[in-house]
């Protein structure tokens, strides 16, 4: 019997492989390659764009998403941070994202995430370095 693969929902662990590539008239030229794990759908204002792009994938898929100046804020949400952080990257740029892990959170992380999101809003007061 075969078994069921995990696909991304609601307080899971979700780990990504991130390549983000500059644009045409971005200010930067050198492709960044990196890692990210966030707690999918903890946010207060409700699942992110981005993570609707990343609802039921399972390891080992991708997509691509172009991120355009002054949109950082309406894709990523509360994310803003995590993924600004990591990525350190002005627009544009287009993400090349694949999935590397799935997994239900552990409660202790679930709560640390969502105090987390909470002190991090739209303009990145929380002294991430986001933007």
């Amino acid at each position: 019997m075969p078994i069921p693969v995990k696909s991304v929902a609601p307080l899971d662990k979700v780990q990504l492989q991130i390549k983000a590539v500059p644009g045409a008239a971005g200010k930067t030229t050198e492709t960044i390659e990196t890692n990210a794990a966030f707690i999918y759908g903890i946010g207060s204002a409700g699942v992110t764009p981005f993570e609707k792009m990343l609802h039921a994938k399972s390891v080992g898929d991708q997509f691509s998403l172009p991120i355009e100046p002054g949109v950082e804020t309406l894709i990523f949400g509360h994310l803003q941070c995590v993924l600004a952080h990591a990525i350190s990257m002005a627009p544009p740029y287009t993400l090349h994202v694949t999935v590397t892990s799935v997994a239900p959170a552990p409660a202790q992380e679930v709560v640390r995430a969502m105090a987390q999101a909470t002190g991090c809003g739209g303009g990145c007061g929380c002294g991430c370095g986001g933007h």
